[in-house]
């Protein structure tokens, strides 16, 4: 008798165990519409969510209205060269159309498993990254006046990669070939990465390729020691990532590759 009751708890103690090894090593859960827009942290999560976006968005690039709409995101002054999967998603919802559900088919047909297509699902209201909120997004600099038959699609980086930066050529809907990508195919073709920001869009360490860059305040002037008025020039040394409109002006030229403004005399305000 003692020892079935013994054989008996020491089963439940094993279920028990294995159960709580199970959520320790199952998949992030997807939020809720009333939870945290956000889930909880993981090694590695960056890469495997990118990767699972990247095979996603093969088949937005071969869907008109979407192209669209990411184009129209992209000439908006306001735009900072970036749009959410939460933006895309209302946009695709005016238009009828489950985004989520075209990705994750989009995952599939291109190599993906289900275990990356369900990424869609759970990281398309963001996820955290070292402690911090993230976002993913398609960022395309420099979209004025380039080719929209031709799109560069590529996957962004922590760092800026020390290498050749490779992505896939999409050419009128035909199916993509590595690519190396420079800066005259991005003032030439249309580049999608797709990367992820801070919600804010501020203080994030993530690399992005020659993004807009604004000019700083003028200095101000003194004259017998008293702040007598503002100089018209500042310089060219903040990007979209770092700066408020407190303290920046318009936009001046682009970042280089890794992401840093040149810092020339610009008009300040």
């Amino acid at each position: 008798m003692h020892c079935r009751n013994f054989m008996l708890i020491l089963n439940l103690v094993l279920i028990f165990a294995n159960a709580c090894k199970d959520g320790i090593e199952s998949p992030l859960n997807a939020t809720d519409a009333e939870g945290s827009a956000f889930t909880s942290d993981r090694s590695n999560n960056f890469q495997e969510i990118i990767d699972a976006y990247y095979l996603g968005c093969v088949d937005i690039l071969q869907n008109q209205i979407l192209v669209d709409a990411i184009r129209t995101q992209a000439s908006s002054i306001d735009s900072d060269d970036k749009i959410t999967f939460l933006h895309l998603q209302a946009i695709a919802n005016a238009a009828n159309i489950n985004l989520v559900a075209l990705m994750q088919k989009s995952v599939l047909v291109n190599g993906g498993t289900n275990q990356q297509a369900d990424l869609i699902t759970q990281y398309l209201n963001g996820f955290t990254n070292n402690n911090q909120n993230m976002l993913p997004l398609i960022y395309f600099p420099n979209w004025e006046g380039v080719n929209i038959s031709e799109i560069i699609l590529a996957k962004g980086h922590q760092n800026a990669p020390s290498s050749n930066w490779v992505g896939n050529k999409f050419t009128n809907g035909l199916f993509p070939t590595p690519y190396t990508i420079r800066q005259t195919e991005m003032i030439s073709t249309a580049l999608f990465v797709i990367s992820v920001d801070t919600p804010t869009g501020l203080g994030s360490d993530m690399w992005l390729p020659w993004r807009r860059c604004w000019c700083s305040r003028g200095t101000v002037i003194y004259e017998g020691g008293q702040p007598t008025g503002m100089s018209s020039y500042g310089l060219c040394s903040k990007t979209n990532g770092n700066s408020t409109s407190d303290d920046r002006c318009g936009r001046c030229e682009r970042s280089n590759f890794s992401g840093e403004c040149n810092s020339d005399p610009c008009p300040g305000c």
